[in-house]
């Protein structure tokens, strides 16, 4: 079966962890409209690398999100962590 979350955090330009989703995710994707950035994170990913696509580019960068045993970590990066920006994301998992 699998499962399904969504929710909100809100950016600080520092590193921060999204955290209470009542399972490990396998997947999860977030979605900066300030920034108009789609984040992209599967459990296959090594490290903190990521997919991202801004203004039709498509990247796999670092930097970004880690998965953890109940949300994510998000980095640094500009686009998905920036100081007061709302950013929306889903999460599944098994």
């Amino acid at each position: 079966m699998s499962r399904f979350f969504h929710g909100a955090y809100l950016g600080t330009g520092v590193a921060l962890t999204v955290d209470k989703i009542p399972f490990q995710p396998d997947y999860v994707r977030l979605f900066a409209v300030t920034q108009a950035t789609i984040g992209e994170k599967t459990a296959e990913m090594p490290g903190d690398d990521f997919h991202k696509t801004k203004a039709a580019v498509s990247v796999v960068t670092a930097n970004g999100i880690t998965l953890t045993a109940d949300g994510f970590d998000v980095g640094t990066d500009a686009d998905l962590n920036a100081n007061g920006d709302t950013i929306y994301f889903v999460a599944f998992g098994n």
